[in-house]
């Protein structure tokens, strides 16, 4: 039982590590979208 919950707590931070490093990643772009469409 305690190596399970060692597995899911490991898998788990990996997937929240995958999920801000993706919305990370993509924010940037988003704004510079919004940036030019608020210039024109």
């Amino acid at each position: 039982m305690e190596k399970a919950m060692v597995v899911i707590g490991i898998w788990g931070m990996c997937a929240l590590c995958a999920l801000l490093f993706i919305r990370g990643a993509s924010a940037p772009v988003a704004r510079r979208k919004a940036t030019r469409r608020a210039m024109e």
